[in-house]
């Protein structure tokens, strides 16, 4: 294979490609070059017998015919990557330090590559073009490659370069194992058949073989590492929420774009997630985006937030404990709780007749005053975020005390018995209460409502006391005595 077609090739593919020196050692015509550190990127050349190894140009041993004719023996030229992220486009350069054209253009250059001919022109055609291709190799870091360099004379050019290399051979030839096989022995300055003689006027010439390297580097992938979301509460995603996002294989600080944006999620050039607007209400909230390093290494983010319901726990007050006059028209109370965020509706799932409860949580009375007894009313509880709880309310109707009383009696005279009456009153019932008698004396009566009459009279003088409790129909209840002195 000619190496003009390679090289026209390979000039078009790296536009651009120049060696900038030890300390940044290449740099490129990518559409996003990557800036070259000693530390991420470094591509050297080595040789054997060269000046310079492991650095990116070394100098051969000098090169020069004894006669007429030469063939040099191959020399392996290895290209590692002593970096730590990938070099790309790499190319050798091949020249030398002689100033007579005529002699160089009598001097082939052979590059062999993988076992074949990879390249076979004059000095002076691969000079002219400044650089060999050597295919779009790429050197990952710690990666090694390697070729063969076979300097020959002649005017003409040997298609086989001297069928001295037929492919790879894990024996050392003159201390390096390679990609060459040789057929005969062609040290440096020897005669060989296969080489062609030079003109008189440079036969006593010789050349001194450099070997550069040029390269540009793979922009590396920046790669997300959790946190890839969280799932928090309706409580902890309002102002007081941050995460911060992470990457892996980035050099140096890492600048995040949004785009694909979320308006309750707030991302910084640096990674800072905050959240807007909020407490937020229960949802899925995505943000994702790319990212890039200094160095032009490149990436992909995205980001979820789960806000999951809060629980909303009912405190006091749980219920109460009220006679029958305070569970009247007058009586309520109010529902309360705890981790809630703004407003909170109460909904009845297990209603009581005698209980209403408002969506705000007020609590009155239906139908009162309430008789003795136990009252209950349940239902939930939510916020406008989603949050959610469940709520109890028991009112407990106790008796009411009734007091009843009536006169201590009265002086009565044997004449005016039968007409004699009185009246027990009350204090404390609701509507009429009913009386009943405990403890009875033959010669006095009460009827339920209260009324006294004597019965078997006339009485004799003395003193007559009956008593007894009273009720009313709520279940309120007291008790009352009366005593009646018949005098002479």
């Amino acid at each position: 294979m000619k190496f003009r077609a390679i090289a026209m090739a390979w000039a078009t593919g790296i536009a651009g490609l120049s060696l900038v020196g030890a300390g940044v050692y290449a740099s490129g015509s990518l559409s996003h070059p990557r800036i070259i550190t000693t530390q991420g990127l470094s591509v050297v050349l080595s040789a054997n017998g060269a000046t310079g190894n492991y650095t990116p140009n070394i100098t051969l041993g000098s090169l020069g015919p004894t006669g007429s004719s030469f063939m040099t023996a191959p020399v392996l030229v290895t290209i590692t990557n002593n970096g730590t992220i990938a070099a790309s486009d790499v190319a050798l350069q091949l020249s030398d330090r002689s100033n007579n054209t005529t002699f160089e253009h009598q001097t082939w250059v052979c590059l062999y590559s993988n076992g074949n001919i990879f390249a076979n022109e004059p000095l002076t055609t691969v000079k002219g073009y400044g650089q060999s291709a050597i295919g779009n190799l790429t050197l990952a870091p710690g990666a090694t490659g390697s070729y063969t360099v076979v300097y020959y004379a002649g005017t003409e050019e040997n298609t086989g370069c001297g069928n001295a290399f037929t492919g790879y051979s894990a024996t050392p030839y003159n201390g390096y194992p390679g990609q060459y096989n040789s057929t005969e022995p062609y040290p440096a300055g020897t005669t060989n058949s296969a080489a062609l003689s030079l003109t008189n006027p440079v036969e006593g010439e010789s050349i001194t073989p450099t070997v550069t390297v040029s390269y540009v580097s793979v922009p590396g992938t920046i790669t997300q590492i959790a946190p890839f979301g969280k799932s928090v509460t309706v409580a902890n995603s309002g102002s007081g929420f941050g995460d911060q996002l992470a990457v892996s294989g980035s050099s140096g600080a890492v600048t995040y774009v949004v785009t694909s944006s979320n308006t309750h999620l707030k991302v910084s050039s640096s990674g800072a997630i905050t959240t807007v607007g909020g407490p937020l209400a229960v949802g899925t909230y995505t943000v994702s985006g790319t990212d890039s390093d200094a160095f032009g290494d490149t990436g992909t983010w995205t980001y979820t937030l789960t806000v999951t319901k809060g629980t909303i726990t009912q405190i006091a007050p749980f219920g109460q404990s009220k006679t029958v006059a305070n569970t009247g028209s007058g009586f309520s109370d109010q529902l309360a709780v705890t981790g809630s965020s703004g407003a909170v509706t109460y909904v009845v799932t297990s209603s009581n007749t005698h209980l209403k409860v408002t969506s705000s949580g007020a609590i009155t009375t239906v139908g009162g005053p309430l008789a003795v007894g136990t009252y209950t009313v349940s239902g939930t509880d939510s916020d406008a975020l989603g949050d959610t709880g469940t709520w109890t309310y028991t009112l407990t109707v106790t008796k009411g005390t009734i007091t009843c009383t009536g006169s201590h009696g009265g002086e009565v005279h044997w004449s005016h018995w039968g007409d004699f009456n009185d009246q027990l009153s009350e204090t404390g019932a609701h509507g009429t209460p009913t009386y009943t008698i405990t403890s009875a004396d033959d010669h006095l009566h009460v009827s339920s409502d209260g009324r006294i009459t004597t019965d078997g009279g006339p009485l004799a003088p003395g003193t007559y006391t009956i008593s007894g409790n009273c009720k009313d129909s709520y279940g309120d209840s007291g008790n009352w005595s009366y005593t009646l002195t018949v005098s002479k």
